[in-house]
């Protein structure tokens, strides 16, 4: 799997310009730092993503006919709020288990490529095997003699079968909790410490499985711009 991440530089104009801080994600308010602006939460309350947590505005007070009246001036928010996060993972796991095991036949094709174009294939092109997994390996070949790219590209594809396996319930517990710790490990942001760990078991509501969720619980600044880019 390949992530491609495009981030948005904040000019400094458009760092300058009023605005909120918002909830970059749900959470529950655990410390609130104010450098400029208004708090809309406090500790202890929860917050939804999106949510106004420092609003952009001072209100200093003005005298008007001899009576102080509070005046509303836009700025641009800034401060940290700390809350409390959790990321949730869940996996089941069957008492009778699917295995998919490679038998050890394969067969594999040859496709000779000239600047892109396939010009020579080599091999058998139908696949006889019911079940199989499929790899492919692209190298350069005459590399820098040709005056055009020269690739051979090798296709291999293995006999795969499906073998019944039947797990203890600890077993099936164990497999069940590892995969609902994967799915709740890959949502942490890089460079977050997890804090608490809980795992319990579930009942999936169907028969022959378990059910496991895995939630870690980390301390982050969920604090963000409402608009980062200054659009």
């Amino acid at each position: 799997m390949v992530i491609e991440v495009k981030e948005k530089i904040k000019s400094p104009v458009a760092f300058e310009q009023p605005g909120h801080l918002v909830a970059a994600k749900d959470g529950l308010v655990d410390e609130v730092l104010v450098i400029s602006g208004v708090a809309r939460v406090a500790p202890g309350d929860t917050v939804s993503k999106g949510q106004v947590l420092i609003e952009g505005a001072l209100r200093p007070q003005a005298e008007q006919g001899g009576t102080t009246v509070p005046q509303t001036v836009a700025v641009r928010a800034r401060g940290e709020v700390w809350a409390r996060v959790w990321y949730e993972g869940y996996g089941e796991a069957a008492l009778l288990e699917t295995e998919r095991v490679p038998t050890g036949r394969h067969v594999a094709v040859w496709t000779l490529l000239v600047d892109g174009q396939p010009v020579l294939r080599v091999g058998r092109r139908q696949v006889p095997y019911l079940d199989y997994e499929q790899s492919a390996v692209r190298s350069a070949i005459f590399k820098g003699i040709l005056p055009f790219p020269v690739e051979l590209v090798t296709e291999s594809n293995y006999e795969i079968e499906r073998r019944k396996q039947r797990l203890t319930l600890k077993q099936a517990h164990e497999l069940a909790a590892e995969r609902a710790r994967f799915l709740a490990e890959i949502q942490l942001p890089g460079g977050v410490a997890v804090e608490n760990v809980a795992v319990t078991n579930q009942n999936p509501g169907r028969e022959g499985f378990v059910g496991v969720r895995h939630v870690l619980e980390t301390r982050e600044n969920i604090a963000e711009d409402e608009n980062p880019g200054g659009d």
